[in-house]
C-alpha cells in the first residue's frame, strides 16, 4: 500500500504532469497533456494473492465544472512489460470529491506472476488537478 503520508513513497517518474508534490498526505499534480501518467516505485507482489487494486483519487478542472473520465492502471510483471494488454481500465469522475475505485485486476489473464511495477493514468485531459491519496493492492 502506498498512502503517501510520508512523502510520494518513490511514485515520482510523471509523464504529462508538472507541480508534482505531496501536500496534505496526498500525491498531487496538475496534468498538462492527454496522456498523464505516475510511475509506481519498484515492488515484488504475487498476483495471485492480489487480485484487485483500490486508488483513492481527487480530480477538479480549472473550471470546477464536474466531468467523467477514464483512467487506467498498467502493470509491468517479471515477464511482461507494461502495455495496452497489461492494464485496466475504469471510469472516473471529476467532481473536487474524494472517489475510491476498486479495480478487478485479476480479471485480465495478463495479471499473473511477479507484479513489478504500476502505472496509473488518472485521466485523459489536461488542466486537471490530482491528488492521489492511496494505492492499495488487495483482495
Amino acid at each position: 500500500a502506498w498512502e503517501f503520508d510520508r512523502g510520494d513513497d518513490g511514485w515520482s517518474n510523471v509523464m504529462d504532469l508538472c507541480d508534482v508534490a505531496v501536500r496534505d498526505v496526498a500525491l498531487g499534480a496538475r496534468t498538462t497533456g492527454h496522456d498523464p501518467a505516475l510511475f509506481g516505485p519498484p515492488l515484488q507482489a504475487g498476483a495471485t494473492e492480489f487480485p484487485a487494486v483500490l486508488v483513492r483519487l481527487r480530480l477538479q478542472r480549472a473550471d470546477n465544472q464536474s466531468f467523467k473520465d477514464t483512467a487506467q492502471l498498467f502493470w509491468r510483471t517479471s515477464r511482461l512489460a507494461e502495455s495496452e494488454a497489461s492494464s485496466a481500465r475504469f471510469e472516473v469522475i471529476g467532481d473536487s470529491a474524494w472517489h475510491e475505485y476498486r479495480i478487478p485486476v485479476a480479471e485480465n489473464r495478463r495479471w499473473r506472476g511477479l507484479i513489478t511495477r504500476l502505472r496509473l493514468d488518472p485521466c485523459n485531459q489536461a488542466g486537471v488537478k490530482v491528488e492521489l491519496d492511496s494505492v492499495r493492492l488487495t483482495h
